[in-house]
């Protein structure tokens, strides 16, 4: 979602500050809306009690935000009502204003609720399954740079959970983990839930009976460690197409 046609909203510059990054951009817009809902509470508060000082401190603060997001019908009323705010004058105006202000955010926030959930589906879902923390802790930056919706497991029996619960659009994990190993989890994700998700497995050892099981079991790929994570985005990338 760009500028539309009768569109109170232009992400279009914000997009590009941000290099089309789905993941801060769906961080941003939900940030905006709850800023925003708590701003229309303080207005409605403050207004009963002639609070102008704080309803003008508030109106301030909200209106880079506004700006941001490209909604500029949206800003000039608010920069109408910091000014009655700030000057106490004209104050026979401001019931219009917020009125228009109110209609105005109903459709911003549709406009935007639209845009996570256009988010939401391009977003991919990853359980990753690792208990070395370093490891978790590079992959975690790599993967989440790119975009993905990463839930990490620690353990064999809460990378299943997370699996259950998520239903991932991939999985990738270790072999050798406490509690339920990488093949044991492949068979569960196989034979128990009957997912075909994409299933990427590596581990240490890379001896050929180890591998032909794991295939067996159903997994889509396996990398032998160390391996290079940009390899493994390459091989996700490739999964996930």
């Amino acid at each position: 979602m760009g500028k539309l046609e009768n569109s109170y909203l232009n992400l279009i510059p914000l997009k590009k500050e941000i290099t089309e990054d789905s993941t801060i951009l769906k961080r941003l817009i939900e940030l905006f809306l709850k800023n925003i809902d708590e701003y229309l509470d303080i207005l409605d508060r403050e207004l009963k009690n002639n609070n102008w000082d704080l309803l003008f401190k508030t109106t301030h603060k909200i209106i880079p935000s506004i700006r941001m997001f490209g909604a500029v019908e949206l800003e000039s009323i608010m920069l109408k009502l910091e000014t009655i705010f700030k000057s106490q004058e004209n104050l026979e105006g401001i019931d219009t204003l917020v009125a228009s202000s109110s209609h105005i955010y109903k459709q911003v926030k549709i406009e935007l609720l639209t845009e996570l959930k256009l988010i939401s589906q391009k977003i991919s879902k990853i359980v990753l399954a690792e208990d070395n923390p370093a490891l978790v802790l590079l992959l975690k930056h790599i993967l989440e740079k790119e975009g993905y919706e990463l839930h990490i497991a620690v353990d064999g029996k809460e990378a299943m959970e997370l699996v259950k619960k998520h239903k991932p659009d991939l999985v990738v994990s270790d072999i050798m983990m406490p509690f339920f190993s990488g093949l044991e989890l492949v068979s569960y994700i196989r034979n128990k839930l009957l997912l075909d998700t994409p299933i990427i497995i590596f581990s240490k050892s890379a001896q050929e009976s180890m591998i032909l099981e794991t295939f067996e079991l159903g997994a889509n790929d396996f990398i032998s460690k160390p391996f290079s994570p940009a390899e493994l985005l390459v091989r996700i990338k490739k999964i996930l197409k």
